[in-house]
C-alpha cells in the first residue's frame, strides 16, 4: 500500500505544473555576484531540485550559471543548453496575454517582496478575475484535487513545495513565486532519467500527460471565442501591472542625480553601445525636452571628447565588456553619468560610485519607457535589491509631477474606444480636409494616446513625425500672451480690473484709453475681429519703402524673399492705438462678446512695458526652457526647415508657400512675435503646459503659478460671455468647439490653422488636435463642417471608465 502512495505521489509529480511568473520576486532573490558551477546543476539527483535548478539559473559563461534576475522566458537557450532539453517549449510558461492582441503587455506580474504581503489579495483577486480560459486548461481540473508546486528559497537553494488541497491553486499563487506543470512527454523523459523510474511508471506518466494535454486541446476548441466579461476588471489589472513594472526598478547608488530635476540651460544627451535595441527608450527620453544621441565608436574613448561638455549623459546597456566599463570611468572625470543596465550582474561593483546606476530586470518596451520616465521623474524609483542576503545600498526617489507616458488602460481609458479615432482621422484625410495631423489625449496626468496622421502636405513626402512643429495661430493668446500676463498680475504688477491706458501712457486720449484688461482678455472690449493692417504695405504709398526682396539693415524677413522695414512695427502699434471700435446703440451699456486680435496686440505692448523684455525671451526664461518645451516664435532660427509643417500658399502678401514663417499676415509685420499668433510648437510640448495648469500650477517640481491664478484665469468672467481670461471655455451653444461632454470647467483655445487644445480639470483629461488645415488655401473649410475635432474629443470622452 504504502509503495502505491509513493507511485501516485511521483505520478502526480511529474504531471501537475504551471508558471505564473513573477518579475519583482525573482529579482529579489536574485543574487547576480555569487556564481554556482556548472557541476552543481547534474549533481542533484533529487526531481524537485533539478526542476527547481534549472528554473532559476542561467548561464553566465561556459562553465558557470547564475539565480536568473529576471525568471525564466520560453526561448532562451542559456536554459535550453543547461537542461539539454530538444524544446524547452516542452513546458508551458503562463502568459496572461494569451488571446489579448496587445503581446507587449509581458507575462504575469506580482509585486516585489516589500510589497507582497499587502498585495496578496488584491493579486489573487485579478489571477481569479481576469486569467484567460488557456490558464485553466492548462491545470487539471480542480475537482480532481492535484497537487500544485510552489517553489521557494533558502539562501541560493531553490526548493518546490508541494500542495494537496482544493484550494492549492489559490495557496500556491499567493505563497510561491511560481507554479510548475509538465506539458509534454519529452519533457517528463529528461526530468525523471535520472530517477529509478520503473518502465510501466513511466509510460503510466506519459499516459496521463498525453490525455491531459488532449483534454486541454479539446476545451481550447469548444471555448476559443470566449471573452472576458468584465471590461473594468482588465482595466484595474492593467493600470496594477503597469504599477508593478514601475515598482521593480532599482536606483543603486547613494549619490545618484536622478531623478533629473532642475534642466534650465542643462544639456542632456543619450549615448548608447547598441542603438538597434533602445529606439523606444530614446524616444520616451526625447519626450522630456531637447535631446542628442549618439552611437557607440568602436574606439569607446574617442567618445570622450563628444560627450564631455553634456550635463548628463545616459547611457542604456544590456552587455558588458571591460572596455565599456573603462570607458564610463573615464567619461565620469567629466560629466555626469546615468547607467540604465537592463542586464543586471556584477557591474555595480566595477562603476564607481558616484555613476549613477539604474537597474532594470527585464528588456522589453514597458521597462525601456519606465526606467527612461523614471530618469526625469515621472515614476517613482522603489526597487531593491539583496547582495548575499543584505540590502544593498539603494536609493528611493519621488514623482516629481512630469507627464507620464502608458497604455490606455493603465490610466482607466478603453483602448477599444480610442481606436475609433483612426476612423474619423482617415475620413478627414480622404475628403481632404488636412494633409496630417497630431493628436494628444492624456487622462490624470498620464498621456495614453499620442499619434501622428497623414504627411506634411498632400504630396505624401515627408510624413507627420512626433517632432513635427507646427503653426498654432491664435494658441499664441492662450499659450504665451497669456502666460504673461498670469505672471505679471499674480506679482501684483497689474490689476484686472485697471483700464489699459493706465499702463500704455500711448493710449492716453485713445478710444482704447478706459478698457480694462479683464475686458481686452474677455473680448469684451468692443475692438474689431481683425483689421488687415498688412495690405497697408502694398497699397500706401508712403511705405513704398518698407518692403523689399533683399536683405538690409534693420529690416527682418517675412518670408523667403520678403524683408521689412523693423520701423513698420511702431506704424502698425499706431494703427491698432487709432482703429475704430464696434458702433453699439447705448454708449452706457457694456460690449458683448466678440473675438477680437487687436485686444492682443496691445497686451503684447502692456507685457513688454513692464517687463523690458520682448515676450518670446521672457517666456523662454521663465516658462518654455525651465518645462523643457520646445514652443518657439521664429522656428527657423531654432529648427530645420524639414520638421516644420507647411501652412498656406500665400499669394496675396509674401506670394509663396509658407513654411517656417507665421501664417498670420499681421503677425509677420511684428517680425512673427505678436499677441495674438507667431508660436510654433508640437502636442508634447504644448501637453506640458496644460498639465502644469491642470496640476494648479506646478510641474517638474517647480511652481509657475499659485492655484488661485489658474482658477481665476481658467474661469468665466461674464454672465453672458464664456470666455475666462484668455482662455475660451464652453458654452451653450450645441455646436462650439468644444466637446458637449466637456465640464464647465474645461478651458482651452482654438487656431485658426486648425489647431485645438482643451484641458478639463474635472475629468483630468488633455486633448490637443494640431493640424494645417491652411494648406494649401485657407478657403478650406472641412475640418469645421466635418466637426472633425470635437467627434475625437467626443472620443476621448467616450473611452473614460467610469468606476461603479
Amino acid at each position: 500500500m504504502l509503495k502505491i502512495i509513493i507511485t501516485l505521489f511521483i505520478s502526480w509529480l511529474a504531471i501537475l505544473t504551471v508558471q505564473a511568473y513573477d518579475s519583482g520576486k525573482s529579482y529579489m532573490r536574485a543574487d547576480p555576484v555569487n556564481k554556482i558551477k556548472i557541476d552543481s546543476l547534474v549533481e542533484h539527483t533529487s526531481f524537485e531540485e533539478n526542476m527547481a535548478q534549472l528554473l532559476w539559473f542561467y548561464q553566465d559563461s561556459d562553465t558557470e550559471y547564475c539565480l536568473h534576475p529576471a525568471g525564466v522566458v520560453n526561448s532562451s537557450p542559456t536554459i535550453k543548453q543547461a537542461s539539454g532539453f530538444s524544446d524547452f517549449r516542452a513546458y508551458n510558461i503562463l502568459d496572461i496575454t494569451n488571446g489579448f492582441e496587445d503581446s507587449s503587455t509581458g507575462r504575469l506580474l506580482f509585486p516585489n517582496q516589500i510589497t507582497r504581503k499587502a498585495a496578496r489579495a488584491t493579486t489573487y483577486k485579478h489571477l481569479n478575475q481576469l486569467y484567460t480560459f488557456d490558464f485553466w486548461l492548462d491545470i487539471p481540473k480542480l475537482e480532481s484535487n492535484p497537487m500544485y508546486y510552489g517553489v521557494s528559497f533558502d539562501s541560493l537553494q531553490a526548493r518546490l513545495h508541494p500542495f494537496y488541497s482544493a484550494d492549492s491553486l489559490y495557496e500556491s499563487l499567493l505563497n510561491f513565486d511560481q507554479v510548475l506543470w509538465v506539458s509534454s512527454c519529452e519533457m517528463l523523459d529528461t526530468l525523471v532519467s535520472k530517477e529509478n523510474y520503473k518502465r510501466k511508471q513511466i509510460r503510466s506518466l506519459k499516459n496521463k500527460v498525453k490525455a491531459a494535454l488532449s483534454d486541454r486541446q479539446r476545451r481550447t476548441e469548444q471555448f476559443s471565442q470566449r471573452k472576458l466579461i468584465n471590461k473594468a476588471d482588465w482595466v484595474l489589472f492593467e493600470e496594477w501591472k503597469w504599477l508593478v513594472n514601475t515598482q521593480s526598478i532599482t536606483l543603486a547608488q547613494s549619490k545618484a542625480v536622478v531623478p533629473l530635476e532642475d534642466l534650465e540651460g542643462k544639456t542632456v544627451c543619450s549615448y548608447v553601445f547598441e542603438p538597434e535595441i533602445f529606439n523606444i527608450f530614446n524616444k520616451t527620453l526625447s519626450y522630456y525636452g531637447p535631446m542628442q544621441y549618439y552611437e557607440a565608436n568602436k574606439d569607446y574613448l574617442i567618445d570622450v571628447d563628444r560627450l564631455k561638455d553634456y550635463d548628463y549623459v545616459i547611457v542604456p546597456v544590456q552587455t558588458w565588456s571591460r572596455d565599456k566599463t573603462a570607458f564610463l570611468k573615464e567619461l565620469n572625470n567629466h560629466t555626469q553619468i546615468i547607467v540604465v543596465d537592463f542586464n543586471p550582474t556584477n557591474n555595480i561593483v566595477a562603476l564607481p560610485t558616484d555613476i549613477s546606476y539604474m537597474m532594470a530586470w527585464e528588456m522589453n518596451e514597458t521597462t525601456k519607457t519606465i526606467t527612461a520616465q523614471s530618469i526625469f521623474g515621472a515614476y517613482a524609483i522603489t526597487g531593491t535589491f539583496p547582495t548575499n542576503g543584505k540590502p544593498m545600498n539603494v536609493s528611493s526617489t519621488l514623482p516629481i509631477g512630469r507627464l507620464k507616458y502608458t497604455p490606455p488602460s493603465a490610466a482607466k481609458m478603453d483602448e477599444m474606444v480610442l481606436k475609433h479615432i483612426d476612423e474619423v482621422v482617415n475620413e478627414a484625410i480622404t475628403l481632404k480636409a488636412f494633409p496630417g495631423c497630431q493628436i494628444l489625449i492624456a487622462h490624470e496626468g498620464k498621456v495614453v494616446f499620442n499619434k501622428n496622421y497623414g504627411y506634411n502636405t498632400y504630396d505624401s513626402l515627408a510624413s507627420v513625425e512626433t517632432e513635427s512643429i507646427y503653426d498654432l495661430a491664435s494658441l499664441t493668446k492662450v499659450l504665451a500672451t497669456t502666460q504673461a500676463v498670469m505672471f505679471l498680475e499674480e506679482r501684483g504688477l497689474i490689476d484686472l480690473n485697471m483700464s489699459i491706458g493706465h499702463y500704455l501712457p500711448e493710449l492716453q486720449g485713445s478710444n482704447k484709453e478706459f478698457m480694462s484688461i479683464r475686458e481686452i482678455m474677455t473680448h469684451q472690449a468692443g475692438l474689431f475681429p481683425y483689421l488687415p493692417f498688412w495690405a497697408q504695405t502694398l497699397s500706401d504709398r508712403k511705405l513704398e519703402n518698407a518692403l523689399t526682396n533683399s536683405p538690409k539693415q534693420n529690416y527682418f524677413q517675412v518670408g523667403r524673399g520678403l524683408f521689412i522695414n523693423e520701423s513698420l512695427t511702431d506704424s502698425i502699434m499706431s494703427w491698432s492705438i487709432k482703429s475704430s471700435l464696434i458702433e453699439k446703440e447705448d454708449e452706457e451699456i457694456a460690449y458683448e462678446y466678440k473675438y477680437s486680435d487687436i485686444g492682443f496686440y496691445l497686451m503684447k505692448a502692456l507685457v513688454e512695458k513692464i517687463i523690458n523684455q520682448p515676450i518670446d525671451e521672457f517666456l523662454d526664461q521663465n516658462l518654455y526652457g525651465p518645462m523643457r518645451m520646445g514652443t518657439v516664435f521664429r522656428p527657423l532660427c531654432q529648427y530645420p526647415e524639414d520638421i516644420i509643417v507647411p501652412t498656406e500658399s500665400d499669394n496675396a502678401f509674401r506670394k509663396e508657400l509658407l513654411q517656417g514663417f507665421v501664417h498670420d499676415r499681421n503677425a509677420a509685420l511684428f517680425d512673427g512675435v505678436s499677441g495674438h499668433a507667431g508660436l510654433f510648437g508640437n502636442a508634447i510640448d504644448i501637453a506640458k503646459l496644460l498639465q502644469m495648469h491642470l496640476q494648479e500650477g506646478t510641474y517638474g517640481n517647480k511652481q509657475y503659478y499659485f492655484p488661485e491664478t489658474i482658477k481665476r484665469f481658467t474661469g468665466k468672467q461674464y454672465v453672458n460671455n464664456r470666455r475666462g481670461l484668455g482662455w475660451d471655455k464652453p458654452g451653450p451653444e450645441p455646436d462650439g468647439p468644444v466637446s458637449t461632454l466637456a465640464s464647465n470647467s474645461t478651458f482651452g483655445h482654438t487656431g485658426f490653422t486648425g489647431t485645438a487644445i482643451w484641458a478639463d480639470p474635472q475629468e483630468n483629461l488633455i486633448f490637443i488636435f494640431l493640424s494645417n488645415r491652411v494648406y494649401p488655401s485657407s478657403d478650406n473649410l472641412k475640418l469645421v463642417e466635418l466637426n472633425i475635432r470635437t467627434r475625437i474629443q467626443d472620443l476621448a470622452y467616450g473611452s473614460i471608465i467610469i468606476d461603479h
